[in-house]
């Protein structure tokens, strides 16, 4: 470093000065500037944390909805499984719900660091483009916030089932008993795959960047998993009790 004695503040210092750090912001923000000012490469803005904020939603959504049809395809096929393809199937599916943690707290950090970012994209012309997507994925951050009620909860609930969902529940069953409850998920499954369909749609649209879905009706799409969610409670409820049949 340069020795204070005999040093005397300049404009000319206060240039370099500048310079060296906007220089340092380029090549952190643009990390192929010299690539592209020697040969003319199309500038890749690769550490620029907001234009990498929108593949997180998409991300999730698909993962979420993965974990929801292979949970039900597994409690659909749960009664005539063996033990090996049981743990099997339990273990991947617990392992795609533990996966859905780490793709959060990613985006989380990656929010956080999008914060300064707003000057440069004034100054690109895309200021919209940093409110929108800053907007865009904190609700689903906050969706799959650990909070009460949230999408973590909903996912620790379905590894709960699953993982509860062993082979000793159905091999003390006599045939008539494991027929028996074979007929009572085939009475809910359809309802169970309609709905799961519809959240599964609803959270890919909702996913999508802002100026993707601009005609997509969130008012409907939730009506329609009301309905749906109130004719699997009816298939539900229509289901015979133990104390019934005893």
């Amino acid at each position: 470093f340069m020795k204070p004695q005999g040093f005397k503040f300049s404009f000319a210092q206060v240039i370099t000065a500048l310079s060296g750090l906007f220089l340092a912001i380029l090549v952190t923000m643009v990390p192929n500037i010299f690539e592209m000012l020697g040969h003319g490469s199309k500038i890749k803005f690769e550490h620029v944390a907001t234009l990498k904020l929108r593949d997180f939603p998409i991300e999730l959504a698909i993962k979420v909805s993965d974990v929801w049809t292979n949970s039900i395809s597994f409690l659909d096929k749960s009664p005539d499984l063996d033990r090996h393809k049981r743990t099997s199937m339990r273990h991947a599916i617990e392992s795609k719900i533990n996966a859905i943690d780490p793709i959060v707290e990613t985006m989380g950090d990656f929010y956080s660091a999008s914060w300064w970012e707003k000057i440069f994209f004034i100054l690109r012309g895309w200021p919209q483009r940093w409110a929108d997507d800053r907007k865009h994925v904190k609700r689903f951050i906050d969706g799959f916030g650990d909070n009460i009620g949230g999408v973590d909860d909903i996912l620790y609930m379905v590894k709960k089932v699953v993982l509860s969902d062993e082979y000793d529940n159905f091999a003390s069953l006599s045939k008539e008993e494991k027929a028996t409850t074979k007929a009572e998920r085939r009475e809910i499954q359809d309802e169970m795959h309609a709905l799961a369909n519809s959240v599964g749609n609803h959270l890919m649209e909702i996913a999508r960047p802002p100026e993707d879905r601009e005609s997509y009706n969130e008012r409907e799409a939730i009506e329609e998993i009301a309905r749906l969610e109130g004719n699997l409670r009816k298939a539900y409820d229509k289901l015979p009790d133990d104390d019934d049949e005893s």
